[in-house]
């Protein structure tokens, strides 16, 4: 019974990574992680959520002034539109 060495095994080649590519400097080169963009403050676009109670008569009111409007909207977009206008109407 003769005896042979054990095969060695060929490194297989990344098929992800095109050859001459530094992919450190790539990686290095990248932007920021979610923490670093949070202690940036935030941005003005954003949004917090508010729960506001209502009567169901005024929810009957404010989906028939929706159903009158020749834009499709919903009822937090009428809602929101209707405190921009007050408040408007208030700085004047």
């Amino acid at each position: 019974m003769p005896i042979t060495k054990k095969p060695v095994r060929v490194k297989a080649v990344d098929a992800a990574a095109p050859a001459g590519v530094d992919v450190d400097a790539i990686i290095e080169r990248g932007g920021t992680v979610p923490s670093e963009a949070v202690k940036r403050g935030p941005a003005k676009t954003e949004r917090k959520a508010v729960l506001l109670q209502l009567y169901p008569t005024i929810l009957d009111q404010i989906a028939e002034e929706i159903a009158k409007s020749p834009v499709r909207m919903t009822r937090q977009t009428w809602i929101e539109l209707a405190i921009v206008e007050k408040l408007k109407r208030d700085q004047s």
